[in-house]
């Protein structure tokens, strides 16, 4: 089975966060997670993933210092099943200056 995933460090409020990466639009049959942690309480993430909406405004679970994320034991803000070009929207609201981690994983079938 095919997998991608890209991961991204952002400091600042970031509209389509996955924007020129590999998972821009999902490429091919499968299903994408998206994980977000934040060092602050107050950032937030809106989702749509092929044009659903699966978050809107959520607020990042804040994990600390750098913001760790541990895809194997931390609950996705959203998982979704995807079709080949499917775009993958993620936008970030930072209102307190804060690291957010974003990983995006995706498993084709």
């Amino acid at each position: 089975m095919l997998t991608r995933r890209v991961e991204q460090v952002l400091t600042a409020t970031t509209s389509d966060a996955f924007n020129n990466t590999d998972l821009r639009q999902a490429p091919g049959p499968g299903a994408v997670g998206i994980f977000a942690a934040s060092d602050v309480q107050d950032s937030t993430i809106s989702i749509r993933i092929g044009g659903i909406s699966y978050t809107n405004a959520s607020v990042i679970p804040n994990k600390g210092t750098n913001a760790p994320i541990q895809e194997f034991q931390d609950a996705p803000q959203a998982v979704a099943p995807v079709r080949g070009g499917e775009l993958i929207n993620v936008d970030i609201v930072e209102v307190t200056a804060a690291n957010i981690r974003l990983i995006a994983v995706w498993q084709g079938l």
